[in-house]
């Protein structure tokens, strides 16, 4: 019970780092009067890009998927690159997980509820805890956030830690065959 209230309160505080992220980046983009000083707002600006993570070998970098194919990709792991292509180095991520789930209280009647899972993950592909599981009991209607991915960066003979893009997987169900 201390384990799964645990879950719950970390995908809560998970999910609200990113709303504030998302918050931030949107108010970053008013302009800034130049005094003259040396400020963190003018050298937000001059910031490169950050590197775009990839689900799988493929250029899937977030967007609404189909849940076969979101499990074939998921199995390759994350990969990511920079502007010029060039491949970099997961060192690990956030696997957020919103899994949408009918729920019936006590007098019968149904709602949909959304229960969080979250779990740092090293390295560029899940762990066995999310994979034991995750294959069985992804649908359409769940969404996937990988966040804080933080990648490997070379600068010739230098090695700087980077974080790249979030992504955000919207699961969508395969649509049904047409009958004629």
């Amino acid at each position: 019970m201390a384990k799964r209230a645990g879950t719950i309160i970390a995908g809560v505080l998970a999910t609200m780092c990113c709303v504030t992220l998302w918050a931030q980046q949107k108010a970053g983009t008013t302009q800034v009067k130049n005094t003259g000083k040396d400020t963190a707002a003018s050298h937000a600006k001059k910031r490169p890009p950050k590197p775009v993570v990839y689900l799988g070998r493929s250029n899937f970098s977030g967007g609404d998927i189909l849940v076969k194919d979101f499990d074939s990709l998921l199995k390759q792991g994350i990969t990511a690159r920079d502007d010029k292509g060039n491949a970099m180095k997961i060192l690990g991520f956030n696997f957020n997980y919103a899994e949408r789930r009918l729920f019936e209280n006590e007098e019968g009647d149904m709602s949909m509820q959304i229960d969080f899972a979250t779990e740092f993950c090293p390295g560029d592909t899940i762990t066995s805890n999310i994979s034991g599981s995750i294959y069985d009991r992804i649908k359409g209607g769940d969404t996937v956030f990988i966040a804080e991915i933080l990648l490997e960066k070379k600068m010739g003979n230098d090695v700087d830690t980077v974080f790249g893009k979030e992504m955000k997987c919207v699961i969508k169900k395969a649509p049904a065959p047409t009958i004629k």
